[in-house]
């Protein structure tokens, strides 16, 4: 996959793991472990923009992307085993889910 996909790609997760943070912020009903995981996504997120920026080897770039996806697939079961979390900030995981297990799809 070409160097510039991967960043747009990186930069299109970023921004909706910033609206996945920002809808946090507003559900009351946001389990904790749910708001631990979207701060560890965030910063991911961010190493894995970086190491794209700097063109860090591919590998790397890969194991970032799993680590995303990682933290990605722990919300989702959070979402899932929560009663009351917002509709709004589910749908906004699960977005955010699928935007990093296709790029890591991709990239794999």
């Amino acid at each position: 996959m070409q160097i510039g996909l991967i960043k747009d790609r990186l930069k299109a997760i970023e921004q909706t793991v910033d609206q996945v943070a920002r809808t946090c912020l507003l559900s009351p009903n946001a389990p904790d472990e749910l708001r631990s995981a979207i701060g560890e996504l965030e910063r991911e997120s961010d190493e894995a923009r970086r190491m794209v920026d700097v063109e860090t080897a591919e590998d790397r770039v890969k194991a970032c992307v799993d680590r995303l996806e990682e933290v990605g697939d722990r919300m989702m079961q959070v979402c899932n085993d929560a009663r009351l979390v917002d509709p709004t900030l589910q749908d906004a995981v699960a977005r955010a889910h699928d935007m990093i297990s296709s790029l890591k799809h991709q990239l794999h």
